[in-house]
């Protein structure tokens, strides 16, 4: 189950991804820290994408159930502004924790645009691998087996040209020496791709 499935089956469930059901000694995703101060699992939640079958969320979400016979999973895909959003809070985090000081902060400041864009991507990359899996799973023609074996194999590639880009991407802000040089996104901190 994926984080964005496990966030919406109506559970609760604690920073390590187990049930944390009332009674179970959970908490609230919004209480539950992810390791960094002030960072809330919650929030970090709404930058993963995720599905529900349309039973899940006439029960969950409180959709009417007229929903189930027209759309049999219902997606939500975080843009990629709300992806840039949650990385940004998360480098904050991070900074905080590690108590960097001022004249720090002011020296990565230039580079926060690009260091934000490239902490977005993996969110939102996400999208489009979920997007693959609710087409895989939706195939009725094609056995459980099947459909797992896509899944993993596509997952696998997915993976290897993520981080393929990634390396790319760091490789050329090191290459710049120079945040001004040319922030691919950077410059377009509001645009989906």
């Amino acid at each position: 189950m994926s984080h964005g499935q496990r966030a919406l089956d109506g559970r609760r469930y604690g920073a390590n991804g187990d049930s944390a059901e009332p009674g179970e000694g959970g908490s609230d995703a919004s209480e539950v820290e992810v390791g960094l101060p002030g960072m809330s699992l919650e929030r970090l939640l709404t930058a993963v994408p995720g599905y529900v079958t349309s039973a899940e969320a006439t029960g969950t979400l409180g959709l009417p159930a007229a929903v189930g016979q027209h759309c049999p999973w219902i997606v939500m895909l975080p843009t990629h502004r709300l992806c840039r959003r949650v990385a940004g809070e998360l480098i904050d985090a991070a900074l905080t924790q590690a108590e960097v000081g001022i004249l720090a902060r002011i020296a990565i400041a230039p580079w926060r645009p690009l260091i934000e864009s490239i902490a977005a991507d993996p969110f939102a990359a996400e999208r489009e691998r979920l997007l693959y899996e609710v087409y895989i799973l939706s195939q009725p023609d094609w056995g459980d087996a099947e459909k797992r074996e896509r899944i993993a194999d596509y997952r696998q590639r997915h993976a290897a040209r993520s981080q393929q880009q990634l390396q790319m991407r760091v490789g050329q802000a090191l290459e710049s020496k120079s945040p001004a040089s040319k922030p691919s996104d950077a410059a377009q901190p509001d645009a989906d791709p």
